[in-house]
């Protein structure tokens, strides 16, 4: 299984060997992606953050260099992330803070994520972009997410991008696309990932029907109260409270 919290991919991160300034950027961009997507699920209720990490350990896994993993660590910021600054994907405010924290060429690469979000994986021209997109499916699979989340479509293993179902021509180009840039290894663990995410058989009192990831706010809805009254119930504690004798 690849990391899903930041201890296990620090973990991770030392048993390969990282120095000291890589870990701390890791550090600061796992900190930077909990402020982004601290309140953020995906379609399966998995913690956004926890996807971020694992795509991360999935580019550990596999090699990959310390800008690739810190990108993968944030690599979906732009699109999704809430920066609460009233500004859209990539702005330059945005992007050199970004820079800031996860650097120069990890941060490139989060953008060339965001500009080509909508292009077919089989089209890219960047092999980096490519891989990153591929440990993002590693990790989408690996603990049968889609089985919980139905409805969400899989476009990397359907027919070029079109259509929501697995389409097993498709899987091999990807296996092997997976293979030439990475290695066998990397593609057997997508081989596998696939085919568990496709046997497993998943309660239907455990799926969820959302399409695509979803804030979530604070507090229980069934209880929820306004400012107004929220004040107000302090006020009426206060006059309430016991009286010293």
């Amino acid at each position: 299984m690849l990391a899903q919290s930041n201890l296990q991919l620090y973990h991770q991160l030392i048993e390969v060997g990282y120095g000291n300034e890589d870990l701390l950027r890791v550090r600061r961009t796992w900190e930077l992606a909990c402020d982004l997507f601290g309140h953020r699920y995906r379609p399966s209720g998995k913690p956004f953050v926890c996807h971020l990490v694992g795509v991360a350990s999935g580019l550990v896994a596999w090699g990959r260099r310390p800008d690739m993993v810190i990108a993968g660590l944030l690599h979906s910021g732009y699109l999704y992330g809430d920066f609460c600054d009233g500004q859209k994907l990539d702005a330059p405010a945005r992007r050199q803070y970004v820079r800031s924290i996860a650097g120069v060429q990890a941060e490139g690469l989060i953008q060339a994520y965001t500009k080509q979000k909508n292009t077919s994986l089989f089209e890219m021209q960047d092999e980096d972009l490519q891989i990153l997109i591929l440990a993002d499916l590693l990790d989408e699979l690996q603990d049968a997410g889609p089985a919980f989340a139905p409805n969400k479509s899989i476009p990397e293993l359907s027919s070029h991008g079109e259509g929501e179902g697995y389409d097993d021509a498709t899987i091999a180009e990807v296996l092997a696309l997976t293979r030439s840039l990475v290695g066998e290894s990397a593609s057997d663990m997508l081989r596998d990932a696939i085919a568990a995410c496709r046997a497993v058989t998943v309660p239907q009192c455990l799926t969820r029907e959302k399409r695509s990831s979803c804030s979530v706010k604070p507090g229980v809805e069934a209880l929820r109260t306004n400012r107004m009254q929220r004040e107000w119930q302090k006020v009426s504690r206060y006059w309430n409270r016991p009286k010293a004798a």
